[in-house]
């Protein structure tokens, strides 16, 4: 165990003495403690002209209106409230159950949407995936 603890202090020592930049040296391991942080002492890395720890991101400069995801009628495209209700709403692949724990109704169909409330009844650990050759639940169907 001690053998174990001295080698690894060694291994900190040669990572903690750097190695040199240019003219100046600089440690490679740095450990700082809370307090020091708060203290404002930084990390000692070669200082250029510009700092290179952070690249930032090209700005892009577009004059393209930003559009809504909220389904807003497009000229010459009619969207009625049902339409606008599944453009919110998600699928979801397909799954159904063959639990005995739910009633027949549930176990003959399949559901494929996240907000279907017969489907939401359904455990993950009940659901398998696929249709199971059973059709898609009324509910399902309603919400698209």
């Amino acid at each position: 165990m001690a053998d174990a603890l001295l080698d690894w202090a060694a291994r900190v020592t040669r990572a903690a003495r750097g190695g040199q930049v240019g003219r100046t040296t600089h440690p490679r391991l740095q450990l700082r403690m809370i307090e020091e942080l708060l203290a404002g002492k930084g990390i000692d890395y070669p200082q250029t002209r510009a700092n290179v720890t952070f690249k930032k991101a090209p700005r892009v400069e577009t004059n393209a209106e930003q559009l809504s995801l909220s389904a807003s009628p497009a000229a010459g495209h009619d969207y009625d409230e049902e339409t606008e209700r599944s453009a919110r709403m998600a699928k979801v692949s397909a799954y159904h159950t063959n639990s005995t724990e739910y009633a027949p109704e549930h176990r003959n169909v399949h559901h494929d949407h996240d907000d279907c409330k017969d489907g939401k009844r359904i455990l993950s650990q009940h659901r398998l995936k696929g249709t199971g050759d059973k059709p898609r639940c009324k509910e399902c169907t309603r919400l698209g």
